[in-house]
């Protein structure tokens, strides 16, 4: 859809305004060989109206056919690292541009290939609505590390970042990695699902519904797990910050490399946009100093 596809590029604290992103190079389907899984949407593909006086922002739904946008790093840039991102928006939409396509450009920008996730959407409501999102993010990896040599990425330097929903999607996704949530098969699925790091921004409702004092259940930390990087807002109403301070106590407790920023404020869907209210838009350059600490990036 071209209109999906004609995103925004945020604006940064390093001075980049506001300007039309880039198509996709190209856009993968995660699933040519049959999906697996829940297909709950029974909407039409289609991007929402803006609702008065709310954010501008490009919220994709009714998404039953999961796939990869390709946004490749400039040649002259390139660090050999890929990044899959998987936005956010509650399960029943994606916010394609804010948490998928102005991340991607402001990856590119610092040499790193980006891959937008447009995972399986389910209706406000639908249980266990990461089910088919999960298997779109762990195929996806594996999808990625199979054809890396193809998209100039380094098969051992693939990170998955997961915004809002899509951080719930992404820690389920990887914490699961050694028995994936789907059957595999044929050549794609010889790659691992396994991504060499994770990242969550303001992850969306980690903690157990019956026992806030722990992690959902399909959450398994463990010492296969890779190096993690979290942002948060303490005065986030949407995902609570209790779920990433659990998350990381726990990472700690596995001898997982874990590195937090917790701002005091910035509220819930900030991204990388500035607002009439102090954010934490700084989170992308945090992000790229510890891919560079933790020599994620060559």
């Amino acid at each position: 859809m071209k209109a999906v596809l004609a995103l925004l590029i945020g604006c940064f604290t390093s001075g980049m305004a506001f300007g039309a992103a880039p198509e996709p190079a190209q856009t993968l389907p995660v699933w040519p060989d049959g999906v697996q899984g829940p297909v709950n949407d029974k909407a039409p593909e289609r991007v929402l109206p803006d609702a008065p006086n709310a954010k501008k922002v490009v919220r994709l739904e009714g998404v039953t056919e999961a796939t990869l946008q390709v946004y490749p790093a400039p040649k002259d840039k390139t660090n050999n690292t890929a990044v899959i991102i998987c936005p956010g928006g509650g399960f029943s939409k994606l916010a394609l541009d804010l948490e998928g396509g102005e991340v991607a450009a402001y990856l590119n920008e610092n040499g790193t290939t980006a891959f937008v996730l447009k995972y399986r959407t389910s209706p406000n409501g639908s249980k266990d609505p990461q089910l088919g999102p999960v298997m779109d993010a762990q195929r996806s990896v594996a999808l990625v590390r199979k054809r890396a040599a193809e998209f100039g990425v380094d098969p051992a330097r693939i990170g998955l970042l997961g915004i809002s929903a899509g951080g719930q999607v992404a820690v389920i996704a990887t914490s699961n990695h050694a028995n994936p949530t789907y059957k595999t098969s044929g050549k794609i699925d010889a790659a691992s699902c396994r991504p060499d790091f994770l990242a969550l921004v303001y992850p969306w409702k980690l903690q157990d519904n019956a026992d806030a004092t722990k992690l959902r259940a399909d959450i398994k930390v463990d010492k296969t797990m890779p190096p993690v990087f979290i942002a948060h807002a303490a005065d986030d109403k949407g995902a609570k910050i209790e779920g990433s301070l659990l998350l990381f106590l726990q990472l700690q407790a596995a001898a997982i490399p874990t590195e937090a920023h917790l701002y005091a404020r910035g509220g819930h869907g900030f991204g990388l946009r500035p607002a009439d209210v102090p954010c934490p838009t700084d989170w992308p350059q945090r992000l790229t100093a510890w891919m560079k600490v933790m020599q994620l990036v060559k």
